[in-house]
């Protein structure tokens, strides 16, 4: 006598060891791409609402605007003339995005000269 197993019992087999198998390379996927990103997801869901309660801050500081008295945008629009640079100092980690940060603390090495540095804190 030749016994026979069915076919659908190695299509079964072979569709759990798949299915495992996909289960295990997306954990694997998202402990590498995912895990990494919870502090960038952080950093920049803070530096947005920094962002927004800077902006209510200046709203209401227009809002309580004293005639007469100049702020720095005036200043700026009276004294700079065209090719003019100006260099701002960010706060690294104030900028939204992580490249962003890193982008503010190289521009701040290259501009600036080593008395500068000692200024800008």
């Amino acid at each position: 006598t030749h016994t026979h197993t069915p076919h659908s019992a190695d299509h079964s087999n072979m569709a759990t060891f798949s299915s495992s198998r996909i289960w295990t390379t997306a954990r694997r996927t998202i402990t590498i791409v995912g895990v990494p990103l919870i502090p960038v997801v952080y950093w920049q869901y803070w530096s947005q609402n920094d962002r927004k309660e800077h902006q209510e801050k200046i709203r209401e500081n227009q809002a309580n605007r004293v005639p007469n008295v100049q702020t720095v945008d005036d200043l700026l629009m009276e004294h700079v003339l065209p090719g003019d640079v100006i260099l701002f100092d960010r706060r690294s980690q104030h900028c939204q995005t992580a490249l962003a940060a890193l982008a503010c603390l190289i521009n701040r090495k290259f501009l600036t000269s080593a008395d500068d540095e000692n200024n800008l804190d």
